[in-house]
């Protein structure tokens, strides 16, 4: 078994009897991680990601910055604007 498996098959275990936030599974990795010296911070980071989609940890609702000048413009000038590029790029993001 390697360092990355190691460490998470230790990590679940700690995990396995709580309800973990982002800044949790990242304590419980950083205090489990000297026992598995081969982890690089990318991979311990990939960890933690997969643990919060795991255990279904999300975000909490962000800011929003409002002004309250702003125009709507986009629907006026949507009949002007040559939307080839995004029409190409979109196929080849959905054919991917």
């Amino acid at each position: 078994m390697n360092d990355i498996d190691r460490l998470r098959v230790m990590v679940e275990g700690l995990l396995a009897r709580e309800l973990p936030t982002q800044s949790r599974i990242r304590e419980v990795i950083s205090e489990v991680r000297p026992a598995c010296p081969g982890v690089t911070d990318a991979e311990a980071e990939d960890l933690a990601l997969e643990f919060e989609t795991v255990h279904g940890v999300r975000m909490t609702d962000g800011a929003a910055l409002q002004d309250p000048e702003f125009e709507p413009w986009l629907d006026g000038a949507r009949s002007d604007i040559d939307f080839y590029y995004w029409t190409r790029y979109r196929r080849l993001m959905a054919e991917r």
